[in-house]
């Protein structure tokens, strides 16, 4: 322990330490600007729309490079070569199915969105004190994104697409076609559909909660994502918001059960073939029809899984050519599915390589360091980084994300790989200031660190 100690950097000023992290939140807080300005903003550039988040992503991308080379903690890990690998197989299978040009200029896209993200994520939040301001520019523009949706819901005015398309002279891209839903039409505030929007707001939620000290604060804000999320009228989000909260109480209930989380998984895993055995139905499709606000929806989703599963068993390495997936000719072109779009559109190995990186860094998040003791600020962003991952993922079965949701999505994971390679995330103090917490977390929340090896150990109820 005393040569890890003697190997730590020199501790910076806080004027140094200030100045550098005040640049670090100025990338992000352009990354979250370019994510929630409207599609209509896009930018023509040799025949490819370059919307605002792309833009952003193309200005930070080679300084989100070099930033990484001058990071002396910065190490590559399993995961980014997994994620890496995934991308690279994705463009050569679009190539395979739609030709050179065509996949590269799609493939291109997706993998500027995806790599782009990821790597911002990456260089630019590398402690608790960035992680923090990524969550508070985040809350920021949900407010902005949910104040925007308010009258879409309730009043049905929509004015932000069309003054957009108006002002720059590109169509039109939201989607105002669909009918409403219990009697509120569903809001597209910014984003292109409902169901991005409500995603957007839906998966801040457990971010925000733990890195907030404030017990009453905590509930306003997540009173105010609820209320956001609900404009959209989207199940998918409104089921991602409940888990998320559902993991807090998880999380909290079961503090002091040892394996928590393969027990967890277990039960889940029991009660899924119990379903299987005893109903007529399979249990993907009783589980969807419990939960979605619209039973034609419900059922619409499993035919795509089913009839997309025809070209994966006869393609499983390069999938299908974009919009030619197996289905009836009643059927639109659509895949509801963030992973079932993947695998169609790069082929198994594509959308597993992406499972296996989201796992491995979730694994490494967790892992148990013996000899060092974890801090209260990394327990907090360990715990909202996983609610917000898990969140996504899940949905992702429902939802599928392109344009600015497709980069939040490798953001969002790339926000938790600080906490597996950087000194301040291994060791769970921060090496860059002796500076404790702003705000102290209450006794009551606050998880109580036991001997060293073993995970946070939380005073029972009442104590």
């Amino acid at each position: 322990m005393a040569i890890a100690i003697q190997r730590l950097p020199e501790m910076r000023t806080p004027v140094v330490r200030a100045v550098s992290d005040r640049a670090f939140g100025g990338a992000v807080f352009f990354y979250f600007l370019g994510v929630v300005l409207p599609s209509e903003f896009a930018v023509n550039l040799f025949g490819l729309a370059l919307i605002p988040v792309r833009v952003v992503l193309l200005v930070f991308f080679v300084p989100a490079l070099i930033q990484l080379t001058k990071d002396r903690d910065f190490r590559p890990q399993a995961f980014d070569y997994f994620l890496i690998m995934a991308i690279a197989w994705m463009l050569f299978a679009l190539c395979v199915n739609n030709g050179v040009e065509k996949g590269i200029k799609y493939g291109g896209s997706l993998a500027l969105e995806a790599l782009g993200g990821y790597l911002l994520a990456r260089a630019y939040v590398r402690n608790y004190t960035q992680f923090a301001a990524a969550v508070s520019a985040y809350f920021l523009f949900v407010l902005v994104v949910g104040a925007v949706a308010v009258p879409e819901a309730f009043l049905k005015i929509k004015f932000v697409h069309a003054w957009a398309s108006a002002l720059t002279g590109n169509p039109d891209t939201a989607v105002t076609s669909e009918a409403g839903r219990l009697g509120l039409e569903r809001a597209t505030s910014t984003f292109d559909h409902p169901i991005l929007y409500g995603a957007f707001c839906a998966t801040s939620v457990g971010l925000v909660w733990y890195l907030n000290y404030n017990r009453t604060d905590r509930w306003i804000r997540a009173g105010v994502i609820a209320f956001a999320t609900f404009c959209s009228v989207s199940s998918a989000p409104l089921l991602a918001y409940a888990m998320a909260l559902g993991f807090v109480g998880w999380e909290r209930w079961t503090r002091q059960i040892s394996n928590r989380a393969a027990i967890t998984i277990a039960v889940a895993a029991s009660g899924f073939l119990l379903i299987e055995v005893f109903s007529n139905r399979s249990a993907v499709e009783v589980i969807i029809a419990l939960i979605a606000l619209d039973s034609w929806t419900a059922y619409y989703r499993v035919l795509i899984w089913q009839n997309a599963f025809v070209d994966l068993s006869n393609n499983p390495l390069f999938g299908a050519a974009l919009s030619a997936w197996t289905r009836p000719r009643w059927m639109t072109g659509s895949v509801d599915s963030f992973w079932l779009v993947t695998a169609l559109s790069g082929g198994l190995p594509a959308a597993l390589l992406v499972g296996l990186a989201v796992i491995v860094m979730m694994v490494k998040v967790h892992a148990r360091r013996l000899g060092f003791r974890e801090t209260r600020e990394r327990w907090q962003c360990r715990f909202g980084w996983t609610a917000a991952i898990l969140g996504l993922c899940l949905q992702a079965f429902t939802v599928h994300y392109w344009g600015s949701m497709h980069s939040l999505f490798f953001f969002i994971l790339g926000m938790g790989a600080w906490m597996t390679d950087s000194r301040n995330g291994l060791l769970g103090v921060d090496t860059t200031t002796r500076a404790a917490a702003p705000h102290p977390m209450p006794l009551r929340d606050r998880p109580r660190i036991a001997a060293r090896g073993r995970q946070p150990a939380i005073v029972p109820r009442g104590r």
